[in-house]
């Protein structure tokens, strides 16, 4: 059996088990400096720099003197019209910000850029992460964000090579009578 018979059926394989897809990342842990929090999920293409979709969600302020006697109401950030957005905020691996209806901000920075490789990425904290709301703000504190790279489904890549052996032996088995 020829070596150059497989190869074409191979790189075809391996071509499409390396296709990377957008990941979803999950905020973890992040706070604000008055005891709020962060939760949500967004969706980042690091093949095109673009995030597809996001939803974040703030709690109210739990301790506003730790915060300047400011206090702040919990808000939602769900993905907005992106054609009327800047690509500042969503074409940045290494931030996201994002803007509700009201002019309401939410931002996290990273300490490295997003990839499709997935994993842990702490936020970068103090001035770098924060939530505006009108004349009132507050810094995020801790947090990361983390994601899990997609695994191509084993199924498919061994009923692609069990489908090939079968089809080399029974050639093979045809050319030795």
């Amino acid at each position: 059996m020829k070596l150059k018979a497989l190869a074409a059926p191979l790189l075809m394989f391996a071509a499409v088990s390396a296709q990377a897809v957008p990941l979803t990342w999950t905020l973890s842990g992040v706070s604000f400096i008055d005891g709020a929090t962060a939760s949500g999920s967004f969706v980042f293409d690091a093949a095109i720099r673009t995030y597809l979709s996001w939803d974040i969600v703030t709690t109210a302020t739990v301790d506003a003197a730790a915060n300047g006697g400011t206090s702040m109401n919990g808000k939602s950030y769900a993905t907005n019209n992106l054609s009327n957005a800047s690509s500042d905020y969503y074409q940045n691996p290494q931030a996201l910000g994002v803007q509700d209806a009201l002019g309401n901000r939410f931002g996290i920075v990273y300490s490295s850029s997003l990839t499709d490789a997935g994993g842990l990425v702490p936020l970068k904290v103090g001035g770098m992460g924060y939530e505006f709301n009108g004349f009132k703000s507050r810094n995020i504190t801790a947090g990361a964000v983390m994601a899990i790279p997609a695994v191509p489904e084993p199924s498919a890549g061994a009923l692609t090579l069990a489908g090939l052996a079968v089809i080399f032996w029974l050639r093979r088995r045809h050319f030795m009578r």
